[in-house]
This record gives structure tokens, sequence and C-alpha cells, in this order.
């Protein structure tokens, strides 16, 4: 009954926020904090092969400073087990929590979906180019010269006024040469 004492002033001495009183309880009474933490991670429980009794105990401990009441605890062994309780049960929904989001999230926090680069291969790339070029060689100067205004951004007044050629004749002749390079890429 006296040890039963002491640990329920240790842990009404934590609540109130004493750190010194955490170096105690684990220096004098670790081996009942531990028990009753045990008594919790019963042999049934699938988390006591997860979770050990020293590393609850060291969380249970944090959350009692963190926690700092002003109301007392009369039975420090009866308080120790709730918290575990409550403690073991949290830690199993977490565990749960994780392995059911295993497929949308990582242990080190990255999406794995977004780690690779969605850009095309470097030989895709490469022979993308050389296709485009090939594709600009064999136009027509007016239509090069249409292709390369449009890309830079200019309308299609801007370039039927530097071509001498009607908006209308300038807006299908790039459609086809739109057409002709959508063809040319899709044959491969």
């Amino acid at each position: 009954m006296i040890i039963e004492d002491n640990l329920t002033a240790l842990i009404n001495r934590i609540r109130s926020g004493d750190q010194a009183a955490i170096a105690e309880l684990l220096a004098s009474n670790k081996a009942e904090a531990k028990a009753a933490i045990r008594w919790r991670l019963s042999t049934g429980n699938r988390v006591r092969r997860l979770v050990d009794s020293s590393d609850l105990l060291l969380s249970i401990l944090f959350r009692l400073y963190e926690e700092e009441s002003q109301s007392t605890v009369e039975n420090g062994a009866y308080y120790l087990k709730r918290i575990a309780g409550n403690h073991v049960v949290d830690h199993g929904r977490r565990l749960r929590t994780k392995k059911r989001d295993v497929h949308r999230e990582s242990p080190w926090g990255v999406n794995l979906h977004d780690a690779a680069d969605p850009s095309p291969p470097p030989l895709e790339m490469v022979i993308q180019k050389e296709r485009l070029e090939a594709f600009l060689k064999a136009l027509s100067p007016s239509e090069l010269v249409i292709t390369e205004r449009r890309i830079a951004g200019e309308g299609w007044e801007a370039i039927a006024d530097g071509t001498g050629v009607k908006a209308d004749t300038v807006r299908k002749q790039f459609s086809r040469t739109l057409k002709m390079l959508q063809s040319s890429f899709l044959e491969t």
C-alpha cells in the first residue's frame, strides 16, 4: 500500500507539472508502472507484439506531464492502468489506420505516385524532337512562317497582315499543319 501511495503521489506531482517527479517515478516505481501497462497488454492483445511496455510508459508519462491537471488522482495504479488501456487502444487504432492507409501514404511522408518524374523518358524525348525537326523541314516556307509566328503567340490578324493572306486562310492552313503533325506523331 505504501508503494501505491508513493505512485499516486508521483502521478499527482507529474500532473501538476513537476519534471523531477518523472525521473523519480522512473527510478523508484518503474517496475510497478510497467506492470500496470503489461496488465493492459494482455496475451490476447495484438498490439503487445508491436509495442514495448517501456515505450508506452514514456509516452504515458509525457502525456501526463502535458496534461497538467489541477485535480488529484486517488489510486495511482488504477489510474496508470486506465491510461495504459486508453493508450494501447489508441496505438492499436493508429496501427490499423496505417495498415489501411498503406496505399495512400509512404513511411517517408511522400506520396510515391508523385515521386516519379511524369515526363517521358530521355530516349522518347529525343525521338520526339527528331520527328518534330523532320516535320518542320518538310513544311513549305509559308506553313513554316505561320507555324513559327503562331507558336510565338501572334494572333491570326497579325499573321495575316505579315504574310499578305486573309486571317481565315491562315487559320485553315495552320489547322491543316496541326493535323499533319498529329498524324505523323500517331503513326509510330
